[in-house]
Order: structure tokens, then sequence, then C-alpha cells
């Protein structure tokens, strides 16, 4: 992220399972200038004992932070819902963006019912999903990035956690092709040109570390492959062009469900223009079609 004035909001659902929400936030509040939030939000009708109980651990939140050397402010807030709580805090204070816990199973199901899903789709800002597989340090930091917005700010995310970390972090993008035969000349074209793409994108944010590609006529598998040698993965989220209106189901979904590490899901606030990056994407584009005439190219 450029410096500038962020105002992080954390959604702290599980207040036993803050640790590492707190840590991610206050790495980026270090990498950035800005302020922390450290959310709790409690339904109607909640008895005086548990208010108290959030209160406690609102304050070992902030004690985290303070360890990490970022002054963070607790909240304890109410509403109708706590979706809408927590949406409500986020306009009040004028967060740029939120971060939160995944608790459930990343499967269909789940994904469908979470009030997680609902702040991400409600809310104009970037959004920081965390699911926990046994988090304790990061010392690598795995990358796989498609090109796309939301992947663009994942890897601007990784750096950031990456510098300040002092973590070694890793880029690899998947060269999708369904027959993948190393000979093929066209596909080690197609390499070429995804890795100077990837490497242009890096360029542009001024990030310098190692790229992979990987042809291959699958996405997920060869991704998870390497999760395993990696402590973070940070996934941008679906791009809703290619995935309708939903955020599962999805390749980063898939992934999320089957990586052995923790992840990182990023989703980037919505846009007021169209990228044709959103639109076409590798596997969208044939280099070897020659067709007689635009009907059949169509």
């Amino acid at each position: 992220m450029p410096k500038l004035d962020v105002r992080i909001l954390v959604a702290l659902g599980q207040l036993a399972k803050a640790h590492p929400l707190v840590r991610i936030a206050a790495t980026l509040v270090t990498a950035s200038e800005g302020e922390l939030y450290l959310t709790h939000a409690m339904a109607p009708g909640h008895t005086p004992e548990s208010a108290e109980s959030a209160r406690r651990g609102l304050d070992h939140a902030v004690a985290l932070a303070a360890e990490l050397g970022v002054k963070a402010s607790p909240h304890l807030v109410e509403g109708s819902t706590v979706t809408q709580a927590i949406q409500d805090s986020v306009r009040n204070w004028d967060c740029s963006m939120l971060v939160m816990g995944w608790y459930g199973d990343v499967e269909r199901s789940s994904i469908l019912a979470a009030e997680n899903r609902a702040l991400a789709k409600s809310l104009d800002i970037d959004t920081l999903i965390f699911k926990d597989k046994g988090f304790e340090s990061a010392a690598k930091i795995l990358v796989p990035t498609g090109g796309g917005g939301h992947s663009l700010m994942g890897l601007q995310i990784a750096h950031d956690l990456a510098r300040v970390w002092g973590a070694q972090l890793s880029v690899m993008r998947i060269a999708r092709d369904k027959r993948c035969q190393p000979q093929d000349p066209i596909l080690k074209r197609y390499c070429d040109q995804v890795l100077e793409d990837t490497q242009l994108r890096l360029r542009l944010l001024n990030i310098d570390t190692p790229i992979e590609i990987v042809p291959s006529p699958e996405v997920v598998p060869p991704i998870v492959e390497r999760a395993a040698d990696a402590d973070l993965l940070v996934l941008g989220a679906s791009n809703d062009w290619r995935q309708d209106e939903y955020l599962v189901g999805s390749i980063p979904d898939e992934i999320a469900f089957h990586s052995p590490c923790s992840v990182l899901m990023v989703r980037s606030r919505a846009t007021t223009t169209s990228q044709l990056s959103n639109i076409f994407w590798e596997h969208t584009i044939r280099l070897d079609l020659h067709p007689k005439d635009k009907w059949e190219a169509i």
C-alpha cells in the first residue's frame, strides 16, 4: 500500500482467536500511516457478563497491538445484527480497510450463509479475510497471482507483510493449458508472455521478488502443492466478471479449502471503471487460432 492515512477496522468475531488478525492489521498500519480500530460486535439481548468478557478480550487485543508497536482503540459495538453493527462502525469511522477472520469451513454452504460474505459484498472498502490453519509466524509468504485487481492488491499486501516481518516472498502464476505439452512452442510463447506481464506488474508496484510460471492444465493442484512449503498464502478474491455474483465455488475458494497453510483472501474495493483484464484473462485467449473470417473466430 502507498504511504497514506489508512483506517483499519479489525472485526474480532472470536476474541480468543484475535492474535493473527491483530498482528496482520498492526503490520499493515506499521507499513503505512494510519489508525487501528479493534472492534467486537454484539447482537441485542447480550448479558452484562458477556459484555464484560468482551471488554477484557478487547483490552487483551489492544495489548497485543501495543507489543507490536501500534496504538489501537477498542470498541464494543451493538446493532440489530452483528453485520449491521460492523457496517455502521466502518461508515462512522470512515475506515478504508476491513480485516476479519474466517472461522467456518471453506465450502459452498458455509460461505453462502456467512456474515463475512455479506460484509465483503456490502462495503465498498478493501477487505482482508483470514483463514487460520495453525498460523504462528510467517517466514515464507506465497502469492499465486492471476493478474486481476484483487490479485494486484494481494501482491502489495503480501509485500508489506514480508517487508515488516523479514519474510521470504515468492510469486507464482499458472499458465493454464489443457494439453500442457512441454515441447509445444505455443505453450513456451504463452509462458514467456505471462512472465513478462507479471514482471511488469511487479515493477509497477516496486516489488522485486522471484516469479515462478507454472504451466498446468489445472490451477488449484500446483498452488496447493507449493503452499505446503509456505506459512501464509495470500490470494486475490474471485473476480465478479468471471464468477457471476458469488465469491463461492471459485478457484480462490478451492485453494483456500485445500491449502495446508493459513490463507489471507484479499478483496479490493470496487472501482468505478471496468478494465479489460477483468473480462479477458489468459484462459480466454487463443494464440494458435487462425479463423477464415470474424464469424468463425466468434
